[in-house]
């Protein structure tokens, strides 16, 4: 049996069509709540490990209450199924706490575990924090490494799981088919798309705020469209107010079809997100990643670029976007296929 262990909306996006009805089991483990559950109605074969009324990871207490209840619930399922059941493997996604939670625990079984999307470095252990250090810990535990480019293959030279090459990060295969371009949101005007969430920057008032105050000063030509998630509002519960103050548009959590629909009618896209930075990549929308650092090469010198927090390299990012886009890129082979194939074909007996 297959066992996916999965908590965000971005892990479910790249691994949907991995996923094989046949004899696999979905662990939700409730890190981020939101609309992209309902998604989970069509695998019947599901758990939850948390109630429907838990919040999310909105503060440290809650963080670690998560974190021991996942860890807990976890392992008390794979022990179950361990007795069950055959053979099990325990399939990741990426870099996540929900990643690193389902490696330890099911490697505290003595299960296998598959990692998607391996192989992926800033080469700063300590930056991006914790996700650098998921990585190498999953990568270092996993049995089955897919790996989504000849550089992440190069990461795990010294590996001792077995790496596959997919050619590419699994995203591309949900991409919805429908023409993004034709969907409007904000009628008739320009905009720039904003989506800040990460630790790195929440993490520093000083840091964040300042960063909108540079989007505030620097952008007065262009409706400026903000995205802000539970995490962002219970950390900053006045920033609601102070964005529509300046003219801020403020848009609450979107599915994923809305976020990219947006994405790809504005003018440019500002975020922290290593997911968005890669199917920014395919579309190519100018893009710049507000981090010190990226894991991903992802339209590095094309149509992204990374900030590094440094105000001057927004403010001229913002003057020039224009130069930063590109035409969409032509996605060729499945990730996803590559992927599933060699599941099946590796079938433990």
């Amino acid at each position: 049996m297959d066992v996916f262990v999965l908590g965000t909306s971005a892990e479910w996006f790249k691994i949907e069509k991995c996923v094989s009805q046949k004899e696999t089991l979905i662990i939700n483990t409730c890190q981020q709540r939101g609309l992209w559950e309902k998604q989970l109605a069509n695998f019947p074969n599901r758990i939850n490990l948390l109630n429907a009324d838990y919040k999310g990871l909105t503060t440290n207490r809650s963080a670690a209450f998560w974190f021991f209840k996942s860890a807990f619930s976890s392992y008390s399922i794979f022990s179950k199924l361990k007795k069950e059941e055959q053979e099990i493997r325990i399939i990741v996604q990426g870099d996540t706490l929900s990643t690193f939670v389902g490696t330890l625990v099911a490697r505290l079984n003595r299960l296998d575990v598959v990692h998607i999307e391996a192989g992926l470095r800033s080469n700063n252990v300590f930056n991006p924090f914790p996700e650098e250090i998921i990585r190498r810990v999953v990568d270092r535990l996993s049995k089955i490494l897919f790996v989504p480019n000849l550089e992440s293959e190069i990461n795990l030279r010294n590996s001792r799981g077995t790496i596959v090459n997919t050619g590419g990060n699994t995203f591309v295969d949900s991409i919805p088919t429908m023409n993004l371009h034709s969907v409007e949101y904000i009628s008739g005007a320009k905009y720039v798309l904003i989506s800040l969430h990460r630790q790195e920057l929440l993490s520093s008032r000083k840091k964040f705020m300042g960063t909108l105050e540079c989007i505030n000063l620097g952008l007065t030509n262009m409706e400026k469209v903000i995205i802000l998630d539970t995490q962002v509002m219970s950390k900053y519960p006045e920033l609601s107010k102070w964005l529509l103050d300046r003219k801020f548009i403020v848009k609450e959590k979107l599915t994923r079809v809305e976020f990219l629909s947006l994405a790809c009618n504005a003018e440019f896209v500002l975020t922290d997100s290593g997911g968005t930075q890669e199917e920014m990549a395919l579309y190519g929308v100018p893009t710049i990643i507000h981090r010190r650092f990226t894991e991903r090469n992802d339209g590095l010198g094309q149509n992204v670029v990374v900030s590094g927090f440094q105000e001057k390299l927004l403010f001229d990012f913002f003057r020039e976007y224009t130069k930063y886009r590109r035409p969409p890129m032509n996605v060729i082979n499945s990730p996803s296929k590559i992927i599933r194939d060699y599941l099946d074909k590796h079938e433990q007996h």
